[in-house]
């Protein structure tokens, strides 16, 4: 696409918004639903651009923009948050050439700044509930953090009463991990809801 955008952009668009959709509407059995992105970006973002950079028509945009918004109002599409990775167009760039995807080799950092600039207009005119976070981070050593609390386990041992050995096992298995990996007070908090069961669970005040 990124090779021959007027023929295919506004078909990617399109198909876009239909895969979004399904995404919304796709049933789940946990209380949660996240996605990496929604049909707002669509309309608010990557076809604004698209427009901006005379890549499509005034009536291809608006066409866009009315399936959006009719697919929204009929499939009664709601969205509790927005989570805004908001990342420097030059990080996400070099993150972008790092992954090597073949589909990415013609995006080019103009794009990037084209992008981050609708991001930026869309997260100060949002109407939605918004969150940012900060994104330019480095996520190697996040990725190095993770590897980490996977190889020394941070799962505690169901406990529902007061025996010794057991508790005795759970705080080794609780100090061990909270040393190493760098665990926080509250995802500790989490873990002991999580694994303290009845009588065991009474006896800590969480």
């Amino acid at each position: 696409m990124y090779e021959n955008p007027k023929k295919w952009s506004k078909r990617f668009q399109l198909h876009v918004i239909k895969t979004m959709l399904e995404n919304h509407n796709k049933i789940t059995h946990s209380k949660f639903k996240i996605m990496e992105r929604s049909l707002h970006s669509s309309e608010k973002i990557f076809s604004k651009n698209l427009l901006n950079c005379d890549i499509i028509q005034k009536e291809d945009y608006e066409e866009i923009v009315n399936k959006c918004q009719n697919l929204i109002q009929e499939n009664n599409v709601k969205i509790d948050l927005i989570v805004y990775i908001r990342t420097s167009p030059e990080i996400a760039f070099s993150r972008v050439k790092s992954s090597n995807r073949f589909e990415e080799e013609e995006i080019t950092l103009d794009y990037m700044n084209n992008i981050h600039e609708l991001y930026e207009e869309y997260a100060r005119k949002c109407e939605l509930k918004l969150v940012t976070i900060d994104g330019n981070q480095d996520t190697s050593i996040k990725t190095s953090v993770m590897a980490l609390r996977q190889s020394v386990g941070t799962i505690l041992p169901e406990i529902d009463g007061l025996s010794f050995l057991a508790w005795n096992h759970c705080i080794l298995k609780f100090k061990l991990p909270t040393q190493q990996c760098n665990i926080s007070n509250e995802e500790n908090i989490l873990r002991l809801n999580k694994y303290l069961k009845g009588e065991a669970k009474s006896k800590v005040n969480l």
